[in-house]
């Protein structure tokens, strides 16, 4: 993501295409809304973009994002560290129905989710002489804020131009990037009695420099298995025979899951990297530990993959002499499968605020790579 975040063709684009539009009403209300805190938005974002946070630590964005709200007034119910999560933040507006038997005992409710959490060990480059690896928006989680912001704006001004009842929210939601931020706020009850839930997000689009945006899009199921080597130690160079090599199990069940990859569906994703390989050359390592990020097109699919994964490190400790233990339990971001009928209309209506928008696009809207903990499958 270039530093230039203007440059983007994302929230920011829009917010600039909408200065100078004048449309017909209801809209002209987005576009007012927009306008008015435009630049206010702008600043959120490079604050953001400028002071990168990783999972669980956006104090920054968390403030700066709460203190905007809060300087509006009483139009916005600004909750900090909602549901007790540090980060998290819940910002309401809500017109609550006429008293009548008939009347739904809640109105309803429209969630914008806002993402924050930047990357770890992102390539800085220093100078000539030194590259410094930072935390960095490497995915665009400043972006997401801003349109979420903008958006939950824009449809609290409407709605209450509109006087019908409705509960709009904009809910921080930290920790996307590792952790699983929203599975959190799921568990503590933040997505009860919420009938749509929205988020846009920056991406690459291989097309034409006027294409802006494309509305369906999808998301591979995914999650993070962990798996402990036990051997025994020894020393290498007087009785090597002595030991059992925690390391070897780890590389003979990374090789046998290079070999699993021949026969992977090209949906499916594994990669691993070796957090303990041992503390020195002249011991017999009797302790090593391996982390894989696993993706599939969806949940059975990703389980069916992790057990082929655990037959792989049960073979490696086995012939070695050594024991392993896999943590398979960790939370799992199930596959996303886009809301059509909202994606034909958000294409519908950017492109009356002359922002190119497409409904799907190929390699895209078909061809999923990444993850995220935003939708729950079908499947």
């Amino acid at each position: 993501m270039p530093a230039d975040c203007e440059k983007t063709e994302t929230t920011l684009h829009f917010l600039a295409t909408t200065s100078n539009m004048r449309v017909d009403f209801p809209d002209q209300i987005i576009v007012d809304a927009i306008g008015k805190h435009r630049e206010n938005i702008k600043n959120i974002n490079y604050t953001i973009w400028n002071n990168p946070e990783l999972a669980g630590q956006e104090k920054t964005a968390h403030d700066t994002i709460c203190d905007y709200f809060e300087s509006l007034g009483q139009d916005y119910a600004v909750t900090r560290h909602a549901y007790n999560i540090d980060t998290s933040f819940l910002i309401q507006g809500t017109i609550l129905p006429s008293p009548s038997r008939f009347a739904s005992p809640r109105p309803p409710t429209v969630i914008f989710n806002a993402e924050y959490d930047a990357l770890p060990n992102m390539k800085i480059e220093g100078g000539t002489d030194s590259i410094e690896r930072k935390p960095a928006h490497a995915c665009g989680h400043n972006l997401i804020s801003s349109a979420s912001i903008a958006a939950f704006i824009a449809c609290w001004e409407a709605l209450k131009q509109s006087g019908s009842p409705g509960c709009v929210r904009l809910l921080g939601t930290p920790a996307e990037e590792r952790g699983g931020g929203k599975l959190s706020l799921l568990k503590a009850g933040a997505y009860i009695d919420v009938d749509a839930c929205v988020m846009a997000h920056p991406g690459p689009l291989v097309s034409d420099d006027s294409l802006k945006s494309c509305a369906i899009t999808s998301s591979l199921a995914s999650k993070r298995i962990v798996a402990g080597f036990s051997g025994v130690a020894a020393h290498a160079g007087l009785a090597p025979w002595e030991g059992r090599n925690a390391l070897d199990a780890l590389v003979n069940s990374y090789v046998s899951i290079a070999t699993l990859r021949q026969q992977l569906l090209p949906s499916q994703r594994i990669n691993g990297i070796i957090t303990n390989g041992g503390k020195a050359t002249n011991i017999i390592p009797d302790q090593a530990r391996a982390e894989f990020s696993v993706r599939a097109e969806n949940r059975k699919d990703l389980e069916d993959l992790c057990q082929k994964m655990i037959h792989c490190f049960e073979a490696g400790a086995m012939a070695t002499g050594c024991s392993v233990q896999v943590d398979n339990n960790r939370a799992a971001y199930w596959n996303l499968v886009s809301n059509d009928v909202l994606c034909k209309e958000y294409t519908r209506q950017m492109n009356k605020f002359d922002s190119k928008t497409v409904y799907s696009y190929p390699g895209v809207s078909d061809m999923p790579g990444a993850a995220t903990d935003q939708g729950k499958s079908r499947n």
